[in-house]
């Protein structure tokens, strides 16, 4: 069962409406649908991860994004909010994944960009990400994954936001990035072990500062199609006592294992669990429900 949603650009007031109606979970990690090269000012939501607020008891924690992307092509950014730019989003129920499709036209550059992610079913502490760009041959590329530390948990007024987190250490793995967060009461820690890699080879540079933390690539000139793929793991202290050391050792597995073979492993759970509670005609009442929002 798949479900298409087209739009001519980006819309903020959309996009976070259609964040909420995407969202991706395994019942431990929720991974809203706004799309990957969008700034979204929300996050990653983990189960049973709160922090004391005065506004109400407690409040569950919004952590930062693990994939947050930025391209340029010859310098120019691949821009998705222009009224030229077409994004069709696809929310696929029996493979329990998101799919994007983006055909951009810049000043002198074309790209087609392909996506899938997913929020791995068995494997609680897994996501998921694979990305294709097509574009003009011979231009110079720069991919930028960027994970904002200032993320924060939105209140109303919008303009208003609580940071639940600080930040613990960050490093540069070589091959990934980590760092480690704790709410803001002492109470629970979270690691998140992160890589994006990227193929054929091209130069890797870590950056890191106060706010920011992430891995750039450049392609000095481009000739074939260039993949994407984003492995996460996120840890917490109620399940692991080193949540760190744990995020590390599972992303190195994740890459050992491969992003094909664990959507794989993925794909085949949710379909064996959609075939179990399908009822004819709950999915499609349930997204009219969802849409009448928009």
């Amino acid at each position: 069962m798949m479900y298409v949603f087209s739009q001519q650009g980006i819309d903020t007031l959309k996009e976070a409406k259609l964040g909420t109606l995407l969202t991706l979970s395994n019942g431990r990690i929720a991974w809203r649908g706004e799309h990957e090269l969008y700034r979204s000012g929300y996050g990653l939501f983990l189960s049973n991860i709160y922090d004391y607020t005065p506004v109400f008891y407690r409040e569950l924690v919004v952590f930062p994004r693990p994939v947050n992307l930025e391209i340029y092509i010859d310098g120019e950014p691949l821009d998705i909010y222009g009224r030229d730019t077409r994004i069709d989003r696809i929310l696929d129920i029996s493979t329990g994944s998101l799919l994007s499709r983006i055909w951009w036209r810049g000043k002198s550059h074309s790209a087609l960009y392909e996506s899938t992610r997913f929020v791995h079913r068995r494997r609680k502490e897994i996501i998921g990400f694979k990305a294709r760009l097509s574009s003009s041959k011979g231009s110079r590329l720069i991919i930028r994954n960027t994970i904002d530390l200032r993320l924060s948990n939105p209140l109303i007024p919008s303009n208003i936001s609580i940071k639940h987190y600080d930040v613990v250490s960050k490093n540069d793995l070589g091959n990934g990035i980590s760092i480690l967060f704790k709410t803001t009461d002492d109470k629970y820690k979270v690691a998140m072990a992160t890589s994006l890699q990227v193929k054929p080879d091209s130069r890797r540079y870590y950056f890191s500062n106060n706010h920011y933390i992430g891995e750039q690539y450049a392609i000095e000139k481009n000739e074939d199609d260039i993949i994407l793929e984003g492995y996460s793991c996120i840890i917490r202290n109620i399940d692991y006592e080193d949540p760190l050391e744990k995020a590390i050792e599972c992303l190195e597995e994740a890459v050992s294992i491969g992003l094909e073979k664990l959507y794989n492993e993925h794909s085949r759970e949710c379909g064996r669990a959609t075939e179990e509670i399908a009822q004819p005609g709950l999915y499609q009442l349930l997204l009219e429900t969802a849409l009448c929002a928009l």
